[in-house]
This record gives structure tokens, C-alpha cells and sequence, in this order.
């Protein structure tokens, strides 16, 4: 917020540029009462690249794959929760291709490390936090990820399927 601000306050010379992020401009306004800046003051001129997030399931989860989850949410009715990360996010369409296969009980967090701390802690049964925040979970085999939201699979984590550890993305 404090790199944000001194931008909003340079001048206006065409030589100063803000590399905005969610936390700066879609997270911030809903986290603090006051703020130096209105994120409305910022004209995107460039996108120059997008994370994608992590499907995220307990580890010992009896689901393997979305497939399996879905059904499982589908059972499960209103005992099937996510934890969700300000600002508020849906589940990715991506993963499930429609909202109403998402569990509709939600434990709403201020940080995606809470929400993955909630889903390790047993008290949701998914998260869908980015990839940069995610990683480190998955790859400690604290979590199991069952897919990523990215039109392409990731190059970062294939399927594995000869290894009971190995990351299995589907």
C-alpha cells in the first residue's frame, strides 16, 4: 500500500508506472477503513501475466480427482465447505465448469494461508489459493492438489501417476 500510494503522488510525467497487483487493487480496499489512495486513480495500460490458482484438498482426502470431489460435494450436501481468501472468491469455473457444483458453505479468511490452514486443520474440505501461494504446501505433501485453473495444464505440475506421493493434477 505504501509503494502504491507514492506512485498515486508522482507526477504525472509518463515515466513513473505502478506493476498493480489483487493486494493493491482489488484486496486492500476491503482489508482497511483508511486508505492513501483510491484504486480507481490507476488506468491499466498492460497485463503482462496472470497466476493461476490451485484446486486444494487435505492430503489423506478420500477424493483423487475433481470428478471424485464433485461427487463427493454432491453427497456430502451442506457438510461440504471452502474456505475462501479476501476479496471473496468463487470456485474457479475452470475446475468445476459450473458455480452450483461448489460447496456453498464457506469459512471466509483474510489470507489464502489461513484458508490453507483451515483445509490442513480439517475444517473445510477445499481452497482454491494461486499457485505462488499454494506451491509449498503441495509440494510438502501438506495438502494434495487435484487441479489448477489455467486453460493449459501446468508445466510446473503434470499428472504423476507412478508415485503414491507424487502430485496428482486432474
Amino acid at each position: 500500500m505504501v509503494g502504491t500510494a507514492i506512485v498515486k503522488n508522482a507526477p504525472a510525467d509518463g515515466y513513473t508506472l505502478l506493476h498493480g497487483s489483487t493486494s493493491s487493487l482489488a484486496a486492500n480496499p476491503s482489508l482497511y477503513k483508511q486508505m492513501t489512495y483510491d484504486p480507481d486513480d490507476f488506468t491499466t495500460v498492460a497485463v503482462d501475466g496472470t497466476i493461476a490458482n490451485f484446486m486444494l484438498v487435505a492430503k489423506d482426502a478420500p477424493y483423487k480427482t475433481v470428478k471424485e470431489f464433485v461427487a463427493y460435494a454432491k453427497r456430502a450436501r451442506n457438510r461440504c465447505s471452502r474456505a475462501t481468501a479476501t476479496p471473496p472468491r468463487a470456485c474457479p469455473r475452470a475446475v468445476l465448469g459450473d458455480e452450483r457444483r461448489c460447496p456453498r458453505r464457506g469459512r471466509p479468511n483474510k489470507d489464502a494461508v489461513p484458508a490453507i490452514q483451515d483445509l490442513i486443520g480439517g475444517r473445510v474440505h477445499v481452497t482454491f489459493p494461486d499457485q505462488v501461494i499454494g506451491e509449498s504446501y503441495v509440494r510438502s505433501g501438506q495438502v494434495r492438489a487435484l487441479a489448477v485453473t489455467s486453460p493449459q495444464r501446468s508445466p510446473q505440475y503434470p499428472i504423476q501417476r507412478r508415485s503414491p506421493r507424487a502430485i496428482r493434477l486432474e
